[in-house]
């Protein structure tokens, strides 16, 4: 049922969907409602613009009640030109629920959020942004302590600097201190407002930075380019797949960096955060082969994010050079 109507709804088949919803059916798209008439207005507008759109499906469940069902997915929408709306892929989460009505079942509410990168990139643009507005009111008010990292600052000390690459760099804390310290920086992340801040931060300090928005997945990272690659609090990268920095990643770090190049990595341990930790030993595990392992430690410390109250948490600080 809800792949006829989603699929109906692409189409832009007036009469089916008509047929699928209920008399009070809601949609709420990421935020906007939408009750069942200007559902079908705008159904309407799109059959007459002959504009339809595709999906392809994944991550369903149904549930079965009663006297209602409900379904939840993932869709990722392919838009062609429609002089309306801008054409591409859009990843998001459809929740349906059918219920009794007339004898049949039909679809009394639909709601729709992002999914994906974009979801990802919405997140993190909020995150500084409420850290940005707290930063003038209250040391508390940021998700993240603004200095830059203190292990990273331990392993450069006394490192001639050179080429550096922040990955995952936010708003810039870290790259901004390698480029204070002559350090030639680069950084990349998919926040949009992290990335504004950053640039904003180093034009006020009159200090080069490229920052990029960009995933890890999606980045070239040369070859014998980076004197220093720094992975401080990247959501799990190089190993968490979900956010698209895995194996292939660590490959790319030892492609990229020159001889005697420095990775550095600050993250969670699995046991403190299980969806993106690492666990005791899996980065020495990951640089085995052509790499110097310099520090591997578990420790017990007050984290870099999400730690206001500054109590402890299960640390993995990992450096390491290339042979």
């Amino acid at each position: 049922m809800a792949h006829a109507l989603l699929d109906a709804y692409d189409r832009a088949d007036e009469k089916a969907v008509a047929d699928a919803i209920a008399a009070a059916f809601v949609l709420v798209d990421d935020g906007s409602v939408t009750d069942r008439q200007e559902m079908l207005r705008e159904v309407h507008a799109r059959h007459e613009r002959h504009s339809q759109r595709s999906r392809d499906y994944s991550h369903e469940q149904v549930w079965v009640g009663r006297g209602s069902v409900v379904f939840f997915g993932e869709t990722v929408e392919h838009w062609g030109p429609d002089g309306r709306r801008p054409l591409g892929d859009f990843d998001g989460w459809n929740t349906i629920v059918w219920t009794h009505e007339g004898g049949a079942w039909k679809a009394a509410s639909w709601q729709w959020i992002k999914g994906g990168l974009e979801a990802e990139r919405a997140d993190w643009n909020g995150t500084y942004r409420i850290s940005q507005a707290g930063k003038d009111h209250t040391a508390t008010g940021r998700g993240y302590r603004p200095e830059p990292n203190a292990f990273l600052v331990d392993m450069v000390r006394g490192r001639k600097p050179g080429l550096a690459l922040d990955v995952a760099m936010g708003q810039g804390r870290n790259a901004l201190y390698l480029a204070e310290r002559g350090w030639q920086v680069t950084g990349f992340d998919i926040s949009d407002e992290g990335l504004r801040e950053a640039r904003e931060a180093a034009d006020a300090r009159h200090l080069p930075l490229e920052a990029v928005n960009a995933v890890a997945a999606a980045w070239d990272f040369g070859t014998e380019r980076w004197d220093l690659v720094t992975f401080i609090y990247a959501a799990g990268c190089p190993r968490a797949r979900e956010h698209g920095c895995d194996e292939q990643t660590v490959e790319k770090v030892r492609r990229g960096l020159r001889r005697g190049g420095m990775v550095v990595v600050e993250g969670f341990h699995r046991d403190e955060v299980p969806g993106i930790g690492f666990g005791t030993g899996e980065l020495a595990d990951l640089f085995k082969d052509g790499f110097t392992v310099v520090r591997d430690d578990v420790i017990e410390e007050a984290s870099d994010w999400s730690n206001q109250l500054g109590l402890p948490a299960k640390l993995v600080r990992f450096a390491a050079t290339k042979k």
